[in-house]
């Protein structure tokens, strides 16, 4: 009884996980061209630990944010493995605090056309915005309690001490228990509208 995790935000990362959601294998790699190669490490984990796809009890994505193309792909993958009547679950990078337990902070991640995506939650709820990189708010910088996604993440001059990839694989029993558990199964998470994604900036 395995899962498979897909993250295709920006890199491709796949891993395999067991029943109780510790990892089998995770497999990071630099690779931004997700739809050249990701099928071939999904199938090459696969064949190491000799599962079929039949067999995985779910998929568990993370369909947000980053790049356009990069989200199609990981979404395009879910898709097929609902068709196969494999579950399917999905969240986000800047909710991935919250759902480990940790009750306020500030998530931070370069939103392309000069902008940067914010999301600041406490126990009560949670805000997102996008912010001219020019505009950036100085309370942001002198913050203690930044999330970014990625590990040496650069964004503007921030310092981040903390990033919700490093959290997916330390925390994986707590964070994939409560997605299960409570069936989660986001949309894929766009920065901006279509229409104002492919409008070049000015």
């Amino acid at each position: 009884m395995s899962y498979l995790f897909l993250d295709t935000c920006h890199f491709i990362t796949v891993g395999l996980l067991d029943r109780d959601f510790g990892w089998k294998k995770l497999i990071k790699t630099n690779n931004k061209k997700s739809s050249k190669e990701i099928h071939s490490i999904i199938d090459g984990l696969l064949r190491e630990f000799s599962i079929e796809i039949k067999s995985l009890k779910g998929l568990i994505l993370i369909n947000g944010p980053g790049s356009y193309t990069g989200i199609r792909v990981g979404e395009g993958v879910a898709q097929i493995f609902e068709w196969q009547k494999i579950s399917v679950f999905s969240t986000y990078h800047f909710e991935i605090p919250q759902l480990v337990g940790i009750s306020s902070g500030t998530w931070v991640c370069n939103a392309f056309k000069n902008e940067i995506f914010v999301y600041k939650w406490n126990e009560k709820d949670g805000i997102k915005s996008l912010i001219d990189k020019e505009k950036i708010a100085d309370d942001l910088k002198s913050d203690d309690q930044l999330y970014t996604q990625y590990k040496n993440e650069k964004v503007l001059d921030l310092v981040f001490k903390n990033d919700s990839s490093t959290l997916i694989e330390d925390f994986s029993n707590t964070l994939f228990n409560k997605i299960v558990k409570e069936k989660i199964r986001k949309e894929p998470f766009y920065f901006r509208r279509l229409e104002e994604e492919f409008r070049p900036s000015l």
